[in-house]
C-alpha cells in the first residue's frame, strides 16, 4: 500500500531505498524491529500504536483524496464483498 501511495506522490522515487531507509530508521523502536511482522494485533500492544494508527488513518485520508475509493453501495444479492486488506 505505501509503494502505491508513493508512486503516486512521487514516481521517480526508488521504493528498495525507501524500504532501507524505513527498517532503518531511528524511528523504529526496538520492539518494532523484534516483530517478525506488522499485523495491527501485534503493533496494538506496543506503547507506539497510537502512532501508527494515526499514520494509518492519514494514509486512508489520502487514498481518498486520490480518488481510490467510492462512496458505499449496497451489495446487489449474490454479489460478492471483496474486503480491503491494510498492509503495515
Amino acid at each position: 500500500m505505501l509503494a502505491a501511495i508513493h508512486r503516486l506522490l512521487d514516481p521517480d522515487a526508488d521504493l528498495d531505498e525507501l524500504r532501507i531507509s524505513a527498517s532503518q530508521s531511528e524511528t523504529i523502536s526496538p520492539e518494532e524491529r523484534a516483530l517478525p511482522r506488522f499485523s495491527s494485533q501485534a503493533l496494538k500492544r506496543l506503547p507506539t500504536w497510537d502512532l501508527w494508527h494515526k499514520n494509518e488513518l492519514e494514509q486512508l485520508d489520502q487514498m481518498k483524496a486520490l480518488g481510490m475509493f467510492r462512496s458505499q453501495i449496497k451489495l446487489p444479492e449474490g454479489g460478492i464483498l471483496v474486503r480491503f486488506h491494510w498492509q503495515y
